[in-house]
C-alpha cells in the first residue's frame, strides 16, 4: 500500500524552524507503528492553509487533488500530523477534501488522536462532529491571528508613514534601521550602488559591471551572518531596477498569500542615493536593449538546472547560449540544428577564484544523459492517460460491484432452486449466473484499458516510448518543445542527486540516493558503479529511483 504524507507551513520564516521535521518525525513515527512504509513525500513550503494557498495551481497539494480526481491515488493512503495541514479554510472546505479523497479511493490518517477517515466508506456522526470541531476551531484560530496582524500592520504602517521610520528590518542590502529606528545606509554601500548605475549610464553591459564591482568592492556582508556572496548579473539586474535607490518605498500586503503592492508607493521615505533622471535613463537604456518577449523564451534549455556544479570549487556551472538554431556556419555551409551552447564554471568565468576553465558541450552532454537515465526519470506513470484512467477506474469499480451483486443473485436462487426445484427457477438462476459470467469479461476487458490508460508497458515498449517522446524535445514549434522540455526536466532532477564537472571536461553523476553513480566525457558515458541497495532508510525518492532501476533492469 502507498502512504504518502503531507507537510505544510504557512510563513518563509518557518523555514529555518523545525515545523517540517517534527511533523516528519511524527508521521514517520506514527506510519512504523502501523506497519506502513512511507513510499512519497509532499510538502508546500510558505503555502497558508487559511487562504487556500496550499490548494491553488503549484501546490504540492493541488497535484496530489487533481490525481485524486482522476482516480490515479486509488489504495493509498494519505497521511497528515494534524487535519489543518490539509485546511484551515473551515468545515466545508476540510470535509469537502477528505470525502474526496474517501469517494475516490483513497485514506487519510491524522496523526493527531489517531483519526482514520477509510477510503470507500462515510462519515460516521462522530467522526463528523470532531471533524467539525477541529476544522471550525482552526479557522477562528486564523482569522484572529490574521485581524491581530492586520491591525497591527495598519498601526504601524501609520506611525511609519508620519514619523519617517522604517518598516520592520526588511531593507534593501545598502540601508539598516538606525538608533531612531529610520533607514539610513549601511556603511559604504551607497559607494557600490552608485558605481553600478554609473557604469550602467555609461553603457557597460552587465557582465563588465559585475566584474568591474568584484574586483573594486568587498562582497556585501549579509545580516543573518552567513558567508558573503559576490555580486553577479542576476543580483546587479535587480539592483538597477529596484526603485528603492530613488528613495521610494512601496507598502506591501499579502493577498491569497501573495505579496501585492498595498496603496500608493512613499516618495522620499528611504534615502536617496540614484537621482530620479539618471534612474530613468538606465532602465530605458536596459529597455531598449531587451529582446522582444516570444515564444523562444519559453523554451527550457537546460534541463539540469540546479543540479550542476564545479567540483573544484562548488559554485554552480553557467548555461551559455552561444547561437541559436537555424544559425549558419562555415561561410553558409551549414546550418545549426539546434541551439549551441556551453557549460563553464561560474566562478571562473566571473573572474572569481577556480581552476576550473574547462568548458563543456551542453548538447552532447545532454544526449548522453538522455541516453543514460531518461528512461528512469519517465516511468510508466509519466505516459498516463490522466483524462481518461479516472473514467476508466470508474466504470471498473462500478462493473465489479455489479458483478458481486449478479454473483450473489445467482448464488442465492440456485440454492433456492436445490431446496425447491423449478423450471422457472432454474431459468433465473441460469440467466443470472450468464450475467455474472458476461461482467467478467466485462471486468477484463476494463481492467487491460485501465492497464493501457495508466501507461504500464513492457521494457521493450517503454524504450520505444521513450525514443519516440524525445524527438519532441528539439521540436520546431517552440510551444510543443517548450512543455516536453519542462516535463523531462522536472522529471530528471527528481532522480538526479548531483552532476560535477572537473577541469578534464569530465561530468560525474549521482542519482538520489546514490543509487547509481556514472561519469560522461566527451558526450557519452564512461563509466558506471552501480550501487543499487535497498536500504530501511532510504527517503521516498531514494526508493522511487531504486523501482524505476528494477523495472528498467
Amino acid at each position: 500500500m502507498n502512504v504518502t504524507t503531507y507537510y505544510r507551513f504557512s510563513k518563509h520564516e518557518q523555514a529555518e524552524g523545525t515545523s517540517i521535521q517534527r511533523q516528519r518525525e511524527d508521521c514517520t513515527e506514527y506510519a512504523a507503528r502501523n506497519g506502513w512504509i512511507i513510499t512519497e513525500e509532499l510538502i508546500d513550503e510558505a503555502r497558508s492553509a487559511f487562504t487556500g494557498a496550499n490548494r491553488e495551481i503549484g501546490s504540492a497539494l493541488y497535484g496530489f487533488e487533481e490525481e485524486v480526481r482522476l482516480g490515479l491515488r486509488h489504495g493509498s493512503i494519505l497521511l497528515v500530523e494534524r487535519v489543518d495541514r490539509l485546511s484551515r479554510e473551515g468545515y466545508d472546505e476540510t470535509s469537502d477534501f477528505v470525502k474526496l479523497c474517501m469517494r475516490n479511493g483513497v485514506t487519510i490518517a491524522v496523526v493527531d488522536g489517531s483519526e482514520y477517515y477509510e477510503a470507500g466508506t462515510r462519515l460516521d456522526v462522530l467522526q463528523v462532529i470532531k471533524l467539525l470541531i477541529k476544522a471550525e476551531v482552526a479557522h477562528e484560530e486564523s482569522v484572529k491571528k490574521s485581524q491581530r496582524g492586520k491591525r497591527r500592520y495598519d498601526l504601524d504602517r501609520a506611525t511609519a508613514r508620519a514619523t519617517g521610520a522604517a518598516m520592520g528590518k526588511n531593507l534593501p542590502g545598502w540601508l539598516e534601521v538606525g538608533p531612531d529606528g529610520k533607514a539610513r545606509v549601511r556603511g559604504d554601500r551607497d559607494a557600490v550602488v552608485r558605481r553600478v548605475f554609473q557604469l550602467a549610464d555609461d553603457g557597460v553591459g552587465s557582465l563588465q559591471i559585475v566584474q568591474t564591482v568584484n574586483r573594486e568592492f568587498e562582497p556585501w556582508q549579509p545580516l543573518n551572518g552567513s558567508k558573503a556572496a559576490k555580486w553577479n548579473r542576476s543580483r546587479i539586474t535587480r539592483l538597477l531596477s529596484d526603485r528603492q535607490v530613488t528613495g521610494e518605498y512601496q507598502p506591501r500586503s499579502k493577498v491569497n498569500g501573495k505579496s501585492v503592492a498595498n496603496g500608493d508607493p512613499w516618495p522620499d521615505h528611504l534615502p536617496r542615493i540614484i537621482a530620479q533622471d539618471q534612474f530613468d535613463r538606465v532602465r530605458d537604456a536596459a529597455s531598449a536593449r531587451q529582446t522582444p518577449a516570444g515564444k523562444r523564451s519559453t523554451v527550457v534549455g537546460n534541463l539540469f538546472a540546479g543540479k550542476l556544479s564545479c567540483v573544484h570549487c562548488g559554485s554552480w556551472m553557467l548555461f551559455e547560449r552561444k547561437r541559436p538554431a537555424g544559425s549558419q556556419y562555415q561561410n553558409g555551409k551549414y546550418v545549426l540544428k539546434h541551439d549551441e551552447a556551453i557549460l563553464r564554471c561560474s566562478n571562473e568565468r566571473f573572474g572569481k577564484v577556480c581552476t576550473n576553465t574547462a568548458t563543456v558541450s551542453y548538447f552532447g552532454f545532454e544526449k548522453a544523459m538522455l541516453d543514460t537515465c531518461l528512461h528512469l526519470a519517465l516511468d510508466d506513470r509519466s505516459f498516463a492517460d490522466r483524462e481518461n484512467l479516472g473514467l476508466m477506474m470508474s466504470k471498473l469499480a462500478e462493473a465489479r460491484r455489479t458483478h458481486d451483486i449478479a454473483e450473489t443473485s445467482a448464488r442465492s436462487l440456485w440454492t433456492s432452486f436445490a431446496r425447491r426445484p423449478s423450471d422457472m427457477a432454474e431459468t433465473i438462476a441460469h440467466e443470472a449466473e450468464a450475467e455474472a459470467k458476461r461482467l467478467v469479461g466485462e471486468i477484463e476487458m476494463l481492467s487491460e484499458e485501465v492497464t493501457r490508460a495508466s501507461g504500464k508497458a513492457d521494457a521493450e515498449a517503454h524504450m520505444s516510448r521513450i525514443n519516440g517522446y524525445r524527438e519532441f524535445l528539439y521540436d520546431p514549434d517552440l510551444e510543443v518543445r517548450a512543455r516536453h522540455r519542462n516535463k523531462v526536466a522536472v522529471a530528471l532532477r527528481s532522480i538526479i542527486r548531483e552532476i560535477t564537472f572537473d577541469n578534464q571536461r569530465v561530468a560525474r553523476v549521482a542519482l538520489v540516493g546514490n543509487t547509481q553513480v556514472f561519469s560522461i566525457l566527451k558526450g557519452k558515458p564512461s563509466w558506471r558503479f552501480n550501487l543499487h541497495k535497498a536500504s530501511k532508510d532510504s527517503t521516498p525518492a531514494e526508493l522511487a529511483v531504486e523501482r524505476r532501476l528494477k523495472e528498467a533492469a
